[in-house]
């Protein structure tokens, strides 16, 4: 084997080795992350966000008392988004089983006032449907200052 060919062997393989530890540790730092924040705060924060963008739609719509078909689509993000925040690893945020039942009826109070708000959308009730988003601000303030870090 030539010097050059050796050199360059010694060079790809050193650039193989530090790709390969580089990788390894941006893994184990990746899953340390997930271990020391829980992955089910990520699931909760990237839902709460999803229902706090489709809420700001909703509001916008209620104070024209104007809804249509991307209100409803808004409303249905929302509603999914709540769903999977309400069972989203509560565990590691709330420890007492008195806190997970309050937090899972203050999610499904929330739930409601939104299922509340797509039938008095459907059946043409403006005024109502206004009315649920009200609700819903309020239930949702009130969450937010009991469970928010």
């Amino acid at each position: 084997m030539t010097s050059k060919l050796t050199l360059g062997l010694v060079i790809v393989s050193l650039i193989t080795a530090l790709t390969f530890t580089v990788s390894t540790t941006q893994i184990a730092r990746a899953d340390s992350d997930k271990h020391e924040h829980g992955e089910g705060h990520e699931v909760l924060e990237h839902n709460m966000k999803i229902m706090g963008s489709a809420f700001r739609q909703l509001r916008r719509d209620a104070r024209s008392k104007k809804f249509d078909n991307s209100t409803l689509k808004e409303l249905a993000r929302m509603q999914q988004a709540a769903i999977i925040a309400m069972h989203a690893n509560e565990e590691e945020h709330i420890t007492k089983k008195e806190d997970v039942i309050q937090y899972r009826s203050m999610m499904a109070d929330v739930i409601k006032q939104m299922l509340d708000m797509e039938i008095a959308i459907l059946k043409g009730e403006n005024d109502k449907a206004a009315a649920c988003v009200d609700e819903m601000n309020t239930l949702m303030k009130n969450g937010h200052n009991k469970y928010k870090d």
